[in-house]
């Protein structure tokens, strides 16, 4: 089974629910004026350049993550399906179409194992892209399989250092498995790239105890 952990791919994400139970989520009032600016500044892209593949698949990615971190609006579930449905159109086989992809089946529709497909599918074409290695991680970390977790994870890392994302799935891996400093120094890593973000040090307490 797996780990019930807070997704990475997403600055505002909070702990999953286990399937029949409902949650009630609250996000930073800074961070989601923030995300909201995101889904402004890219709705403005696509309306520009309607054939814009990337700008649809971070707008589904954004709209995804405000769904599962927000009010569960079902307008926001529909908006990032249409941006998802128009990347796939223009880009079928895309990595940024199949990252979008697995995150709208993951975040809104709930569909663990179909999105473990389209990121494995997104592994095979992109098999160095930081971003794809850090989601992929993050699944695998969903689904209990901490050591191909670790390894993606660790060559997301590798690739992009910076990432929050990444650092922050890596502290919960590195905790999963017993290695308290690293996942320390990884946590130690994420507050620094997010100070205002904290869900890390709330994590970071946890670790220490």
């Amino acid at each position: 089974s797996g780990f019930g952990i807070q997704d990475s791919g997403d600055r505002l994400a909070a702990p999953r629910r286990e399937a029949g139970t409902q949650r009630t989520i609250t996000i930073p009032p800074s961070l989601l004026i923030t995300a909201l600016g995101q889904i402004e500044h890219i709705e403005q892209s696509v309306t520009m350049d309607a054939n814009f593949t990337e700008a649809w698949a971070l707008l589904s990615m954004q709209l995804s993550r405000l769904y599962v971190n927000g009010n569960r609006d079902p307008a926001v579930s529909r908006r990032a399906k249409e941006a998802m449905d128009r990347a796939v159109a223009l880009s079928p086989d895309g990595a940024r179409t199949r990252l979008a992809k697995a995150r709208y089946l993951f975040l809104v529709a709930g569909e663990s194992n179909n999105a473990r497909m389209e990121m494995d599918q997104a592994l095979r074409s992109s098999p160095n892209d930081a971003e794809v290695l850090a989601y992929a991680g993050t699944l695998d970390l969903d689904a209990g399989n901490l050591g191909t977790s670790l390894s993606n994870l660790e060559r997301a890392r590798a690739s992009d250092p910076r990432s929050y994302n990444t650092l922050y799935a890596l502290m919960q891996v590195y905790a999963f498995l017993g290695r308290q400093a690293d996942a320390i120094a990884a946590g130690s890593a994420a507050v620094a790239l997010a100070p205002g973000n904290m869900q890390p040090v709330e994590y970071l307490a946890m670790v220490h105890l």
